[in-house]
């Protein structure tokens, strides 16, 4: 390496230092402190909410609402195929009584 390399490696050390200082000095600026303070209530206002939610979660899993809707659901979809038959039959009966209703009034004119 030569005196030319040499300097040019001691001037840029130099201004990485500076920048060094630099950022450490922005570093203790009370705006800066305020926003990390602030990020780390952030933080922990989060990490207290997860663990709200996964202790929420537990005593709902505990009461069995859960394994309950899911039998629900089980059941539900059981019957949709004889709800549709329910509602088909339901249709035919209200097209018979409207047929007996008509066939009624022509014979009591």
């Amino acid at each position: 390496m030569n005196i030319r390399g040499v300097y040019r490696s001691l001037k840029m050390i130099y201004q990485i230092n500076q920048e060094v200082k630099e950022t450490r000095k922005s570093l203790g600026e009370p705006e800066v402190i305020k926003n990390m303070n602030n990020m780390r209530l952030a933080a922990e206002t989060m990490q207290n909410t997860s663990k709200n939610l996964d202790s929420s979660i537990q005593e709902i899993k505990m009461t069995g609402v859960f394994e309950e809707a899911s039998e629900l659901l089980r059941v539900a979809r059981e019957n949709k195929s004889s709800m549709s038959e329910v509602t088909s039959a339901v249709k035919e009966m209200r097209v018979s009584i409207t047929a007996l209703r008509n066939e009624l009034r022509y014979i009591f004119r």
